[in-house]
């Protein structure tokens, strides 16, 4: 037996609904902890009636900051604590139905040894005994293998919950939580990617299909292997590189790079700086309402869909699908020299990507010239031969000044003059989003 299954003894004495009850516990104290963040910021706007002045703001902008950053912690605690809800009520049910087999062997007048080895007493020989111990044993070595596919799919969601939870923590650390030399032209730093949005649902657990229904995965596996390939050599580098990753099986994060599909999709350049052109908009007009000019204002825009045409954008399409979009940034907005007149503003932003690599039900899609149910290759991860991943990314750095058009679109900057010209092919699996210098615009005057 591996060294890494564990013994019956020890799966007798586990009490994995703890795992639940703990997360309750840690998703009611995370409530409070939400409370307090917002009373932060309800106080400090209430110390507003009898306090201005530079010193005010600054206040209001650290409490604000700390507000933002204590807001996705919780959401990440959040996340953490349904993890391990919703985890320890599978394994719960799972170790249940493994106690259960090794109750039912036992009531038969079998042996199950510690190491789950089924045993027929030694008084008794023949060939329905032994008929009897296979059944039974081979019902226990399913709801083992079942169980343990479980715990490691609840293993790895714990790491990726509390490794979220630290990352966000760490946004504690570190002095000044808004100052960021790094981008020209602001004194503030341009806030992270925003909490991201739910995950599409996928066809079921990583490894959850028994063992002995995944011979004709197996068989498709070759083939979706031979799609990938064909689709490398037909100018389709991006889906190849994806469809590889899946068949990889490793389930790690794929770092997207948005300034370079962006350049290859005009479509999503123009969505992307129409999220930025709505919150500069909008703090353009709380400024104009508050009188509050020259003073830096974070935002986070909401995530917006986005499809990529299947005929247009052919290997974006077989490669992402569609994506979730989102902006974050910094603005300023100074005063207008004349009364009524448009703002000059400052603007420092990114934009962000994120999708889930699955495959949904009910669709046939034609991979260079492979034709494959989306069910079949998405019951690959299932099967435990492909495992589904996340992919993310933030673009270079951008800035933008001028004055604020009358209608708030901005005209706003390209990425990197890397992507200048033809389409652009990619790097490594896990390439890192670029640090170049800021990409900056300014008005015409």
């Amino acid at each position: 037996m591996p060294d890494d299954v564990p013994l019956l003894s020890q799966v007798w004495a586990w009490q994995p609904w703890k795992i639940t009850e703990a997360g309750r516990e840690i998703t009611a104290r995370n409530a409070d902890f939400g409370d307090l963040a917002r009373r932060m910021v309800t106080q400090i706007r209430d110390a507003g009636s009898h306090w201005d002045g530079a010193a005010y703001w600054a206040a209001y902008d650290r409490v604000a900051t700390d507000s933002d950053t204590a807001r996705k912690v919780a959401h990440a605690v959040d996340e953490l604590g349904d993890v391990m809800i919703d985890g320890g009520k599978s394994l719960t049910d799972f170790r249940e139905v493994l106690v259960g087999k090794v109750a039912a062997a036992t009531e038969a007048g079998l042996a199950v040894a510690d190491d789950w080895t089924v045993s027929t007493p030694a008084e008794v020989s023949g060939n329905d005994w032994e008929a009897v111990r296979r059944t039974h044993q081979s019902a226990i070595d399913t709801a083992l293998r079942e169980m343990l596919s479980v715990q490691t799919d609840i293993t790895i969601g714990l790491t990726h919950a509390s490794d979220q939870v630290r990352a966000r923590g760490e946004q504690f650390s570190g002095g000044d939580p808004g100052h960021d030399p790094s981008v020209v032209g602001s004194s503030w730093v341009i806030p992270g990617m925003p909490p991201l949005p739910p995950r599409d649902s996928g066809q079921g657990p990583h490894g959850s299909q028994p063992w002995y229904s995944r011979g004709d995965d197996i068989a498709l596996e070759a083939v979706v292997q031979a799609a990938a390939v064909a689709a490398d050599a037909q100018g389709l580098p991006h889906a190849s590189k994806h469809l590889r990753h899946y068949l990889g099986n490793s389930g790690a994060d794929v770092n997207l790079d948005p300034d370079q599909i962006m350049h290859d999709d005009p479509g999503l350049k123009q969505i992307a700086d129409e999220l930025v052109s709505a919150e500069v908009q909008r703090i353009c007009t709380e400024a104009a309402a508050t009188g509050n000019y020259g003073i830096p204002i974070p935002f986070q825009s909401p995530w917006q869909d986005y499809s990529f045409d299947p005929e247009q954008q052919r290997d974006w399409f077989l490669a992402l699908g569609s994506v979730e979009n989102s902006a974050s940034g910094v603005v300023t907005v100074h005063s207008p020299e004349t009364s009524g007149g448009q703002p000059d503003i400052t603007v420092d932003y990114r934009t962000h990507i994120f999708d889930r690599y699955n495959w949904d039900r009910g669709k046939v899609t034609e991979i260079a010239g492979f034709d494959v149910f989306d069910s079949a290759i998405g019951a690959l991860h299932t099967a435990g031969l492909a495992q589904e991943f996340d992919l993310l990314g933030a673009s270079a750095a951008k800035h933008y000044e001028g004055t604020l058009p009358a209608d708030g679109q901005l005209t706003l900057p390209n990425g990197p003059d890397s992507y200048t010209g033809a389409r652009t092919v990619p790097d490594g699996d896990n390439a890192p989003a670029t640090d170049a210098a800021p990409t900056t615009y300014t008005a015409a005057p």
